[in-house]
């Protein structure tokens, strides 16, 4: 399957729940469309960023399925006028980039990375205020249930690494990391819980795992940075 092809799969499964969604006052109430990429998306990136799924911040109210946006949102970080914009930080940005700051990567390297070899992804594409809203959205308000919804998405993101082949995959918090992995292994657990990150290679795939507890211990910190740095280590950087 072409990259493309498989956008437009998931654009039409996003757009068919969306068009349930948005007649409900309810639900309306609880959504504010759906996002499948955060910025450009191209094949053979040296690093998928996979979210839990976009928040409000991430969406406009209007109940659209957005496919791609213009560039990825952590660069917004670099903006003259980010403290402007984001009066109480991009917290999520914030956090995965301080791993690359700890890597003692320049400003200028992380952002060239983020322009060129980066896509910005979520296991699931619908925007709600916080991750509980996703079931509550699915269950109440549409044809399938939160079950079918997460297994569809799992099964997605599955296809876009079989077609992108990234290098390394980093899931942004521990719900991510598992709501993927586990399904993956079937519910083998990969996790290191003492650690506060997980990690895993998927012979199939290719493809190196790694995914961060979003409130870590300075320690475990040092301990995920120093796995992120082996893992990067062959990267060619700007």
């Amino acid at each position: 399957m072409k990259l493309d092809t498989w956008l437009k799969k998931v654009a039409s499964y996003n757009q068919e729940l969306n068009n349930q969604l948005k007649t409900n006052k309810d639900a309306k109430a609880l959504y504010y469309g759906f996002e499948v990429f955060d910025g450009k998306v191209f094949n053979f990136p040296k690093l998928l960023i996979v979210g839990i799924n976009p928040g409000k911040g991430e969406a406009s109210d209007n109940k659209k399925v957005v496919e791609v946006t213009d560039e990825i949102s952590y660069l917004d970080v670099f903006h003259e006028n980010y403290k402007e914009v984001y009066k109480n930080s991009y917290h999520l940005a914030e956090k995965t980039l301080k791993a690359f700051r700890d890597m003692e990567w320049s400003e200028k390297t992380i952002e060239s990375f983020l322009q060129t070899e980066v896509v910005k992804t979520n296991l699931y594409h619908i925007a709600t205020e916080n991750a509980s809203g996703i079931n509550k959205c699915i269950n109440s308000f549409t044809n399938s249930s939160s079950k079918a919804y997460r297994d569809a998405n799992r099964a997605f993101l599955f296809e876009l690494i079989e077609i992108m082949q990234p290098e390394l995959v980093l899931f942004e918090g521990k719900m991510a990391y598992d709501g993927f992995i586990r399904w993956r292994l079937d519910y083998h657990d990969t996790w290191r819980e003492n650690d506060e990150y997980g990690y895993h290679f998927d012979e199939y795939l290719k493809t190196h795992f790694i995914g961060y507890k979003r409130t870590m211990t300075t320690k475990n910190r040092a301990k995920y940075v120093a796995k992120l740095k082996a893992l990067t280590h062959g990267f060619t950087l700007k």
